[in-house]
């Protein structure tokens, strides 16, 4: 088992590019992004319909309150 927190940001990124279903990795890796959201970067020119699939994803994680 690797310890993801103490990665760099690049390694972290280059690890889930490499496996993208290593679930402990993605949840250091959002933790990353929730203390510093600036270092998300989205290429110039991704599809709109993309990113809405990438954050649909991200969001059905998240638990929502119906209230």
């Amino acid at each position: 088992m690797k310890n993801f927190e103490q990665m760099t940001t690049q390694e972290l990124r280059d690890y889930i590019r490499k496996n993208p279903t290593d679930a402990e990795a993605i949840r250091v890796r959002m933790k990353q992004i929730e203390s510093d959201p600036k270092a998300v970067t989205i290429n110039y020119g991704t599809p709109g319909n993309e990113i809405e699939t990438i954050l649909s994803q991200t969001n059905n994680k998240i638990p929502k309150n119906n209230s």
